[in-house]
């Protein structure tokens, strides 16, 4: 008889003790593209003090060209980092908050002119010189900007066709 309310003593406070446990209340941060605006401005700033450098260069050297190319790619690398770390803030890959911060056409419109212009400048680089045409593959230029695309549309659905209309 006293077994069994000992034993009873022990089930009732091992459900009370399960049932007054909290659950974990987990928050998650939601992105916006603000945040996404803030990469491109700092990719912006990188690409305007890189491109123009290559566009006017006029003796094109492999000693000149190189480091402009590396420094390029490594932005575009360090935008698609950046783009890379909102992505795990949330579970719901692709799903940014578009009613805080500006809307996806704010995005295309901000990254369509930094994609414009990092093209016509390598465009005319290897028309006028297509001997250094192997160094966007050689320094990943090319997946670099496709990573950095691909990280937008990850983001952002839809934003890389509005991008493609721009």
């Amino acid at each position: 008889m006293i077994a069994s309310r000992i034993l009873y003593s022990f089930l009732t406070l091992g459900v009370i003790s399960a049932a007054a446990t909290p659950a974990a209340i987990t928050v998650e941060k939601c992105q916006s593209t603000a945040d996404i605006k803030t990469v491109l401005n700092t990719l912006k700033s990188s690409t305007d003090a890189i491109l123009p450098q290559i566009t006017n260069l006029g003796n094109v050297t492999d000693e000149n060209v190189t480091p402009l190319i590396n420094d390029l790619t490594a932005a575009l690398n360090t935008a698609s980092s950046s783009l890379a770390s909102l992505e795990t803030y949330s579970d719901l890959q692709g799903r940014v908050d578009t009613n805080s911060g500006g809307s996806q056409q704010d995005v295309a419109n901000a990254v369509a002119p930094i994609y414009r212009n990092i093209v016509v400048s390598l465009n005319n680089l290897k028309t006028q010189n297509p001997e250094f045409a192997s160094l966007f593959t050689k320094f990943g230029t090319d997946a670099a900007l496709n990573n950095l695309l691909l990280g937008l549309g990850t983001l952002l659905a839809g934003v890389v066709e509005l991008i493609a209309v721009l």
